[in-house]
């Protein structure tokens, strides 16, 4: 498998695990609620909404100085990353959650163009070594073939934390389009480090670095 080592990401929003701060608490409070869409975030200034609408719209707002901005061209292909678990009938999918709402607000189209093929262990429940590398997610997926050379697709996803999922569903989608520009939008960062941890509303554009000889990733930041 030919596959770019090297993938670049974007994302609006932090929270750290570690964090015991008023903040840090928040912050938590918010990951969960958008894993569950539920329940809704009460903004100051856009109001009481869905978690996956509040992302999209917080995206529209702070559009012009996101540093991932070029991430939401109008050619924009919207892609939502599956979830660790075989897909069953009217089961919770907060990525396709996130992507209908950013397309609703203009910003891609949706095309679900990935499915998980092969169950994996939810990284969240279990230990750091056995967590899914990216291989495994990588044969774990298929790629529909709904898309028509599209110019950029973004993947998008809830959470990330070292970006394996990323870089499994990257490499299967390089192999049907390898003239596609792809890149990745989580809506929330994982900050392992409570010291490194700002704010709740902190976008980022980083990259996500696969490394073959223990087959996982490092991400910045």
């Amino acid at each position: 498998m030919k596959a770019p080592p090297y993938l670049e990401f974007g994302s609006i929003l932090s929270y750290c695990p570690r964090a015991t701060s008023e903040t840090g608490e928040f912050a938590k409070e918010i990951m969960k609620a958008i894993k569950n869409e539920y329940p809704q975030i009460e903004d100051p200034l856009l109001g009481k909404l869905p978690p996956s609408e509040w992302i999209a719209v917080l995206v529209k707002r702070y559009f012009e100085i996101l540093p991932f901005n070029d991430f939401f061209e109008r050619e924009a292909v919207l892609v939502p990353v599956p979830r660790s678990s075989l897909m069953r009938k009217d089961a919770l999918w907060p990525s396709l959650n996130v992507a209908r709402a950013l397309e609703r607000n203009g910003l891609g189209k949706l095309v679900v163009a990935l499915k998980r093929v092969k169950s994996l262990p939810r990284s969240s429940l279990v230990s750091p070594t056995k967590r899914p590398r990216p291989l495994e997610h990588h044969h774990s997926m298929s790629a529909e073939g709904a898309l028509t050379a599209p110019a950029l697709i973004v993947m998008v996803d809830d959470i990330v934390t070292r970006g394996h999922t990323f870089l499994g569903a990257a490499w299967r989608l390089h192999e049907i389009f390898p003239k596609a520009r792809i890149v990745a939008f989580a809506a929330m960062r994982t900050v392992s480090n409570k010291r490194e941890f700002k704010r709740l509303i902190d976008p980022v554009r980083g990259f996500i670095k696969y490394r073959p000889e223990k087959d996982d990733a490092i991400r910045r930041p």
